[in-house]
Parts: C-alpha cells; sequence; structure tokens
C-alpha cells in the first residue's frame, strides 16, 4: 500500500526511474555477501577471496577489451566517412574500384591476396595494391613497382 501511495505522488517518468534503480540494485550483491556464499560452501575465506578478485579482474578485462574494441570500430568509421577515388588511370589503363573488387578496362581483376592494410589483384601481366589509404600501386609481372596510378 505504501509503494502505491509513493508512486501516486511521483510523476509517471520518475517512478519508472525508481522502477529501474530498485531491480537494478536487487540483482547486486555485495563481496561480503559472495565471500559468505562461499564460505557456506565449505571452502576457506582466503581462498574465497582469491576467486572472487580473479573473477572481478575478469570482468574488468573484458569491459575493457569490449570498450576498445568499440573505440576502434568507431575510429574506422570516422576514416571511412571521407569519399575516396574510385577510378583511376595509369598509361592508357582505366582502374576502376568496383563492389566486386577492381576493374581494368572494364574486364574484372582477380583477387591475388588480402591484407588488413591493402588488396593485390592482378589482371593480365600488371598486378594491382589497392591501399586503405587510397593510393593505386601497379607492379609488373616481376612485381616491380610501375608507378602510381591517378
Amino acid at each position: 500500500m505504501m509503494v502505491m501511495a509513493v508512486m501516486k505522488a511521483l510523476s509517471l517518468k520518475k517512478s519508472v526511474y525508481v522502477l529501474v534503480i530498485a531491480s537494478v540494485l536487487s540483482g547486486c550483491v555485495s563481496e561480503e555477501e559472495r565471500l559468505a556464499r562461499c564460505e557456506a560452501k565449505g571452502v576457506s575465506r582466503d581462498v574465497c577471496y582469491q576467486v572472487d578478485r580473479a573473477n572481478q579482474q575478469m570482468i574488468d578485462n573484458n569491459a575493457q577489451q569490449s570498450a576498445y574494441a568499440n573505440a576502434r570500430a568507431a575510429v574506422k568509421q570516422h576514416a571511412q566517412a571521407t569519399k575516396k577515388k574510385s577510378v583511376y588511370y595509369y598509361e592508357g589503363m582505366e582502374i576502376k574500384k568496383v563492389s566486386t573488387g577492381l576493374n581494368i578496362n572494364g574486364l574484372p581483376a582477380s583477387l591475388v591476396e588480402k591484407e588488413e592494410s591493402a588488396t593485390v589483384y592482378q589482371q593480365g601481366l600488371h598486378y594491382f595494391i589497392v591501399y586503405n589509404t587510397g593510393h593505386l600501386a601497379v607492379l609488373n609481372n616481376q612485381r616491380q613497382m610501375l608507378g602510381w596510378a591517378k
């Protein structure tokens, strides 16, 4: 009854906040409670403490790794927001970046190698290295640098 009286006194928004906070806090267990449960199973307090510390450290490490991964993903998205060039020219060749890879004078190039920072394609006697920075290098069949496509 008392809860209902308090709920009526609060606005709907405030009552939702109170319910959320109450539900979150009801699931919380203090360190002492965790140690008491462990000791109730017949394990010494020192071992229980060490296990609890290890669990807390593992949770912290996982949260930190997730935060780093999310931050890396966010930074990559900022870099991708810039418009990259999609058509290059080198000695009469028209090189286009398309969704399926690379087209040279309208013919598809085959994927040779894909790395984190660059992708290598081959078409005819030429190799084409497409860097994530937007640069495109042209190599001959002995993989000697011929120049940069512009």
